[in-house]
C-alpha cells in the first residue's frame, strides 16, 4: 500500500485575531473567499469575519467568543478554509482529510461534498443552536490523562451527567457535561494532581445526553445541497470514511451526541499508509496531538512557495469535479490524487530537534527555535506572550519534555522535584527560568 498524506482540519478553539493578513495580501482570493462568509454572517445577524480575521487589533479569543459565538465559529471556518487553498504545490502523494469536531464541515467542504456557502451556514446553524440549547449550561475540560485513566477518574467521582467527549491522545481527555458537574470534576482531578483545563467555548459537545440538540441541528441543515466527495474523509466520531450513500447532515448532526476518537483513527490510518500530516488552521492546535502518532510535515499558516495564483471560481461550487471514492486509502502507487497534497519534501521532525551547535546565551529566538522544531510549529506560532497550552493546546507533560530539552542544550541542571510548569505558561517566562538557572550555575561554578 502506498503512502498517503493527511490533511487535518482543527476545531472550536483554533483562532487567532488577524490570523489572515499576511495570507490575504500574497493570496488575493483569500479577500473574496472573506466575503462569502460575510454574507452568510450577515443572514444569520451576526457581524464579519472580515474583520477579526484581517485585522491583528480586533477583538481577541475570548471576547469574539463571548460577543457574537457564530462569528467566532465562521472564523475559524473562514480562516482553515482560506490555508487549505493557500498551500503550495507538491509531489502527487494521495491525500486524505480529518476533521476534528467541528473541523469535519471543513474537512467536507474541502472534499467537494459542500460547497463554500453551505458549510458556512451549517457552522451557523451549529453555534446559534447549540448556544440556544446548552449555552452557559454545559462546559468541558480537558484532562492530563488517557482515557482509559480519565473514566477511572469519573467513576471515582460518581456523577453519570459526565462523559469522555474527546479521546484527543495518550495524554489528553476532554470530559462534557453539565457546567457544576465538570467544576467539580476539575477539583477532583487536582487533589490528585492531575492538571486540568478548561475548554474555551460557548457550550459542550460530543455527549450523549445531547441527542435533542442533534434533532434539531439535522432539520435546521437536512436541504442544503450537496454533492460527491473528491477525496477521501475519515471521521474521527464514525471511525470510518464516509461514503457518497451517507447522509452527511444527519453524521454532522450526531457529532453532537457522540465522542471523539482523535487517538484511535490516527493510528487506524498510520496503519493503513498514511506517513505524515498538514494542519490547515489559524493556530496549530493538534500538531501536539498528532505529532507523536505521525509526523508533521507543515503547521499553521503556510508560507507560500509561489507567486499567489489569480482569482479563479471557487472548484468547491463546481459540480463537474472528477469523483474520488473515498472507500480505500490510498489511490494506486502512481496514480495522481484529485486534488495533490502540497509540503516540503523533508517532513519536520516533531521529536527533539539537534540543532549544529549551541548557542552559548540562551535569547528569546533560540529557545523558540527549539520548541518550533519539537512540536513541528512555525516560529511566529510563538510571541512573547503566547500561552502555550491555552493558546496552543500543547499539555503540561510535553512542555516539560522540552524543557528538559532546553536545559540539555544550555548544558544547565536537570528540573527540581519541585518545579511546576504551569508557572512558566510562555516563551518570555521561559527564557527568564533558562537565564536564572543559567545565572545560578555560574555563581556556583565561581
Amino acid at each position: 500500500m502506498s503512502q498517503s498524506h493527511l490533511i487535518v482540519f482543527p476545531g472550536a478553539a483554533a483562532y487567532k485575531c488577524g490570523a489572515l493578513a499576511d495570507l490575504a495580501e500574497k493570496h488575493r482570493e483569500t479577500y473574496g473567499l472573506l466575503s462569502l462568509i460575510d454574507d452568510v454572517a450577515d443572514e444569520f445577524g451576526s457581524g464579519p469575519v472580515s474583520g477579526p480575521l484581517l485585522d491583528p487589533g480586533e477583538r481577541d479569543l475570548p471576547a469574539l467568543m463571548t460577543d457574537d459565538p457564530v462569528t467566532f465559529h465562521l472564523a475559524i471556518y473562514a480562516a482553515s478554509i482560506a490555508v487549505y487553498r493557500a498551500r503550495p504545490p507538491a509531489a502527487n502523494t494521495p491525500t486524505v482529510l480529518l476533521g476534528l469536531s467541528l473541523g469535519e464541515v471543513m474537512a467536507l467542504v474541502a472534499a467537494g461534498a459542500y460547497d463554500v456557502l453551505s458549510g458556512a451556514r451549517i457552522v451557523a446553524h451549529r453555534t446559534r443552536i447549540m448556544c440556544e440549547l446548552l449555552g452557559g449550561e454545559t462546559a468541558a475540560v480537558a484532562i492530563d490523562a488517557d482515557a482509559h485513566r480519565t473514566r477511572h477518574l469519573l467513576g471515582a467521582v460518581g456523577n453519570p451527567a459526565l462523559a469522555v467527549a474527546v479521546e484527543g491522545a495518550a495524554t489528553q481527555t476532554v470530559v462534557a457535561g453539565p457546567a457544576p458537574a465538570v467544576e467539580e470534576l476539575r477539583s477532583q482531578a487536582g487533589h490528585l494532581g492531575l492538571r486540568a483545563t478548561p475548554i474555551a467555548s460557548p457550550f459542550a459537545s460530543h455527549h450523549p445526553d445531547y441527542t435533542h440538540v442533534a434533532d434539531r441541528l439535522w432539520r435546521a441543515i437536512e436541504s442544503l445541497p450537496r454533492r460527491p466527495l473528491r477525496l477521501p474523509v475519515y471521521s474521527p466520531i464514525h471511525s470510518g470514511f464516509y461514503r457518497d450513500s451517507d447522509d452527511l447532515a444527519r453524521s454532522l448532526a450526531d457529532h453532537v451526541c457522540r465522542p471523539v476518537r482523535l487517538r484511535t483513527a490516527l493510528e487506524t490510518l498510520r496503519d493503513a499508509g498514511v506517513d505524515s500530516f498538514t494542519e490547515c488552521s489559524a493556530r496549530p492546535l493538534l500538531t501536539p496531538l498528532i505529532s507523536p502518532v505521525i509526523p508533521a510535515r507543515t503547521a499553521g499558516l503556510p508560507e507560500p512557495t509561489r507567486p499567489p495564483a489569480p482569482a479563479q471560481t471557487d472548484p468547491t461550487l463546481s459540480t463537474d469535479a472528477p469523483h474520488q471514492s473515498p472507500a480505500e486509502l490510498p489511490a494506486p502507487a502512481g496514480q495522481s490524487p484529485a486534488d495533490p497534497e502540497p509540503g516540503s519534501t523533508n517532513p519536520v521532525a516533531a521529536n527533539n530537534p539537534a540543532p549544529e551547535s549551541p548557542p552559548a546565551t540562551a535569547t528569546f529566538e533560540s529557545i523558540r527555535d527549539i520548541y518550533a522544531q519539537a512540536l513541528g510549529y512555525p516560529e511566529e506560532a510563538f510571541e512573547p506572550d503566547t500561552d502555550m497550552e491555552a493558546d496552543l493546546g500543547i499539555t503540561s507533560m510535553r512542555q516539560t519534555e522540552i524543557l528538559g530539552t532546553v536545559l540539555h542544550r544550555f548544558d544547565l541542571p536537570e528540573l527540581p522535584d519541585h518545579f511546576s510548569i504551569s508557572a512558566y505558561p510562555t516563551i518570555s517566562k521561559i527564557l527568564a527560568f533558562v537565564q536564572d538557572q543559567t545565572a545560578g550555575a555560574q555563581a556556583v561554578s565561581r
